[in-house]
């Protein structure tokens, strides 16, 4: 499984080129990429399918739900039999199935949600915009970029925060927090920290050395339509002032 992550497609030549070498199936989980693309071609058009999160703290959201998109017609078909049970027909059940379908209330949010998408994304390439611009050449600061190139709904603004940078990424967080500034650590902490994992493989952090640190040192800026630039200013300039909250 792939997973596009922070609004950027991953390696998608590469994972398919290893999963064709050993004949497997190569899935996506899309929950961060809906709306963007890659090489010109959307995502969702990837490996046997992608799997996009509809929640709430998705670009595009119905409250909740989701969505498989697939070019494998067959594969669609055996998904639509699972959403609703397995019927084929009225009392005609013809594989394993859940009930996964939509209610009208979340599929009526998205045609909403639908309906204001370009303003989003163009909501949230100013907010990147601004960002990028302010946080150029603050030492230790390093935005995670965007292709110009490519359709993006850039919804998150990650900082990676190295040792460089005079607090750490934990120091600076207190300091934005103490602002009323809603950032986060994402993704933290990291899923083998977390139970049951941490119980069942008590020694694997031993083997994610990159997981763990990239953990400390990675922070989501707030953005989206209910930011203006004013607020953002506020927020770089504190990264800019880099002395911690308590020696202020």
């Amino acid at each position: 499984m792939g997973v596009h992550l922070y609004s950027r497609p991953c390696d998608i030549e590469a994972l398919q080129a290893i999963a064709d070498q050993h004949g497997i199936k190569l899935l996506f989980d899309a929950a961060h990429a809906f709306g963007c693309s890659h090489n010109g071609t959307m995502i969702g058009n990837f490996g046997e399918c992608e799997v996009f999160s509809f929640h709430a703290t998705k670009f595009f959201n119905t409250f909740e739900g989701g969505a498989i998109a697939t070019n494998d017609d067959d594969l669609a078909e055996k998904i639509r039999f699972m959403q609703d049970f397995g019927y084929r027909e009225t009392d005609n059940v013809v594989s394993i199935g859940t009930n996964g379908k939509m209610n009208e209330i979340c599929a009526a949010m998205g045609l909403v949600n639908l309906e204001h998408l370009n303003e989003y994304m163009n909501a949230n390439k100013k907010n990147y915009h601004a960002y990028k611009n302010g946080l150029a050449n603050i030492p230790g600061i390093k935005l995670i970029e965007f292709s110009e190139k490519e359709s993006c709904n850039r919804q998150y603004i990650i900082i990676e925060i190295s040792d460089v940078y005079p607090l750490s990424r934990d120091d600076l967080l207190g300091k934005l927090h103490a602002e009323n500034i809603l950032a986060r650590r994402y993704f933290w902490p990291p899923c083998h920290q977390m139970e049951p994992y941490k119980t069942l493989q008590p020694n694997v952090g031993n083997l994610l050395k990159t997981s763990e640190k990239i953990s400390h040192q990675l922070l989501a800026l707030p953005t989206g339509t209910a930011i203006d630039f004013q607020a953002i200013e506020l927020v770089i300039s504190l990264i800019k002032n880099s002395r911690n909250i308590e020696d202020l």
